[in-house]
Parts: structure tokens; sequence; C-alpha cells
């Protein structure tokens, strides 16, 4: 069966291009299920998993138009399908479809309220599209996020006990490190007195993903807010001017190397090396 052959060795690719995050590894991958998809038959049941990895892959290359046709019809093969459906929301969010993107999002958050890349990409949504002073949004959201934790620890301790388990990882380790670089973001941003907290989850996801580059630059961000509001309090009189102190200049060093590794992962970004 050359279709799974084909299957088979795209995802050889994929998980290359996941450990190292080459594009170049991943473009083979998509190259590789685009030629099973359209070799495999229409009863076969490695379809919609080749049709879902196909479209997949063409998502995080940014081939917008491809991913949506293809879990579309991964949808329609399988309309049980919970990844298909996240995957399609993320593209019609990608190519400015909220209204559409909402509906996925909800309709595999119905199917499986328990799937930790649901619950990750739901709340991301939901942050990035509430109101002013939508706080019920925002306490689902931040609900959703803790729940996906709770699941990857529980994932985690059941691989330990379970060595029979080891596909998981990879699955549950990236939705781990997507959901702790949300959630530092979300509670840095309120300024509230859980900003330390944030700072934690942040620092966690950047141990957990050394190669990433969001949670780097959103640690570095967080850092410097930190210490640009303190000098804002000293500047309109809001606080007794005293010299900045060695956790000062430490947090501002390491908000530096933050930025500086950013712009070393992605050689494209201007605003990484501007702010180091």
């Amino acid at each position: 069966q050359r279709h799974v052959c084909l299957f088979k060795w795209g995802q050889a690719y994929e998980r290359k291009a996941d450990r190292a995050d080459d594009l170049n590894q991943r473009a083979k991958a998509e190259s590789l299920f685009e030629k099973a998809a359209s070799l495999v038959p229409d009863k076969d049941e490695h379809r919609v998993d080749i049709l879902t990895s196909h479209g997949r892959c063409a998502l995080i290359l940014g081939h917008f138009d491809r991913a949506r046709a293809t879990l579309k019809t991964a949808i329609e093969v399988c309309p049980g399908s919970t990844e298909a459906k996240w995957l399609l929301a993320l593209t019609e969010q990608s190519l400015g479809k909220r209204a559409r993107a909402g509906k996925l999002f909800r309709a595999a958050y119905e199917e499986d309220s328990n799937d930790p890349f649901v619950l990750v990409h739901f709340a991301r949504f939901l942050l990035d599209f509430r109101g002013q002073g939508e706080v019920q949004q925002e306490v689902i959201a931040e609900n959703m996020l803790k729940k996906a934790l709770q699941l990857c620890e529980k994932a985690s301790k059941r691989r330990q006990r379970e060595p029979s388990t080891r596909e998981v990882p990879a699955y549950f380790g990236s939705a781990e490190a997507i959901a702790l670089t949300t959630l530092g973001k979300f509670v840095c941003q309120k300024r509230s007195a859980r900003f330390a907290q944030g700072l934690t989850y942040l620092a966690q996801a950047c141990e957990m993903c050394p190669k990433a580059t969001e949670p780097k630059f959103a640690h570095a961000e967080a850092l410097t807010q930190d210490l640009f509001a303190d000098r804002g309090r000293l500047l309109y009189g809001r606080a007794e001017y005293a010299l900045p102190s060695r956790e000062d200049y430490a947090s501002v060093d390491l908000a530096a190397r933050k930025f500086a590794a950013t712009a070393e992962l992605d050689e494209g970004t201007v605003v990484a090396p501007t702010k180091a």
C-alpha cells in the first residue's frame, strides 16, 4: 500500500521538523502527505489521518487555502474528528474568519472538552477576541488553560507508569507549553498581585521548549514591563526614587538575553533585536 508508506515517511519528516523546528523538513512532510492523500482509497482507514496531517503541515507552513480545503475534506470523511475541527478553526482564524473559527472551536470543545489542544487554542481565541471588560470570558479562558495543564500533568504521570504510551509526549508536551505561555502572558498583562506567578509560567514554558520563540519573547517583555512600570511610577512622583537594585540589573540582563535568543531563533524578526 503505497499511500501508507508515504504517510509513514511523512510522519518521520514531521517528527524531525517538530524536534528541530525545521520548515524544510515540514515542507517535505507536507509533500509526502499530499501524495498519500491523492492515492488513498475513499474507504481506507488511514484517509482521515492522512488528510489531517496534510492540513496540519499546510497550516504551519502558511498555506491556508490548501489547509482549509484539506481539513474540510477530513471533516467530511470523519465528522467526529476533533483534531481536524480545531485545526480548521485555527486556519479560519488565520484567514480572518472569526465567526467561522469560533463555531469550529465550540464544536470541537463540545465533542471533546478533555483534549488539551482544543482547550488551549479555544482559550487563546477567547482571549484574543475578548471585548473590553469581558471578565467572564477571561475567567472561562483561564480555567480552560488550567484544565489543560492538569490533563498534561496526568498524562505525564501515566507515561511514567505505562511505558507503552510513548507516543503521547510530543502531543501533550507542546499543548502544555502553549498553555503555560498563554497563561503567563495573560496573568502578566493583568498587572495583578499574581504577576510573579505569570513570570513563573513563562519561565517554565521557556524551559520546556528552548527553541520556541513565543515564550522567550513574552518572558522578556514581561520582565521589562515590570521594570518600566517601576520607573514610570518614579517619573510621575508616585514612588520614592531609589537606585536600581541588583535584582533590577539581573532582570534587565535576563530580558536582554531572552530578546537576543529570540532574534537568533527567528532571523526574520525585527522587534526582538531592537528590544534587546
